[in-house]
């Protein structure tokens, strides 16, 4: 986690200062040693004692957080999301919120799939941001107590076969999932099973129907008995 950080960092500050085939091994290089500094520093705080408060003052210091949508460097007392997109992001409110599709009795959505939320969706599929999972978790969970409070069962999310397992390294909506039980007080569970290796729902051309058609036989019960007859929430990105 540290390395990745600080290897983004230097091709932030790098990429266009020197020339391209000087730029990845200076970025090791430095990568490397910062790794290394922030290692040692970490270790020498947990000799020492340091509570865990001021390990992630320490951990701010040496890789400030930023706003998982805009990426601005976040303030005191900002967790995850600064107080600009708090008051400007797309969100979703009353019955706006709401559908009903087919085969679901309601489905609810706290913000709207565009401008900085679409961008931070990219980065947290493809772009190995796994840790927005935690502050998309927050948002959700308060979009399931406001509109489907009671409505369910169990917990569940919509899983990547296990091609696009191997090759993203991690399955964001059961990350989304699990972030978003954990701030209910619950657990997710595992209810599917993909089975074939469908094409991206996000490339497809046709609307509805061709999604539709894309994913019919896709996907398996993992264990028919534990949602017979359950009412279930299905968390989705």
């Amino acid at each position: 986690l540290f390395r990745s950080n600080v290897l983004v960092g230097c091709l932030g500050i790098w990429g266009s200062n020197r020339p391209q085939k000087i730029v990845p091994f200076f970025v090791m290089v430095t990568a490397s040693f910062a790794f290394d500094v922030a290692k040692t520093v970490v270790s020498v705080a947990v000799a020492g004692g340091l509570s865990s408060v001021g390990m992630d003052v320490l951990l701010d210091l040496l890789f400030p957080p930023r706003c998982a949508f805009c990426r601005a460097l976040l303030r005191r007392g900002e967790s995850g999301l600064c107080q600009r997109c708090q008051r400007e992001l797309p969100w979703i409110s009353g019955p706006a919120a709401e559908q009903k599709p087919e085969f679901v009795s309601l489905c609810a959505s706290p913000l709207w799939y565009e401008g900085a939320v679409r961008a931070s969706f990219h980065r947290f599929k493809f772009k190995g941001r796994s840790g927005y999972a935690q502050v998309y978790g927050r948002l959700t969970a308060q979009c399931v107590r406001d509109h489907l409070s009671g409505r369910y069962d169990l917990i569940t999310w919509v899983p990547l076969s296990p091609e696009r397992l191997k090759k993203r390294g991690y399955d964001q909506a059961m990350l989304l999932a699990c972030a978003t039980a954990l701030e209910l007080g619950d657990v997710a569970v595992e209810t599917l099973r993909k089975v074939r290796d469908a094409e991206a729902q996000s490339g497809l051309a046709g609307g509805a129907g061709a999604r539709r058609a894309n994913v019919l036989g896709a996907y398996q019960a993992a264990d028919p008995e534990l949602v017979a007859g359950r009412r279930v929430l299905l968390i989705d990105d």
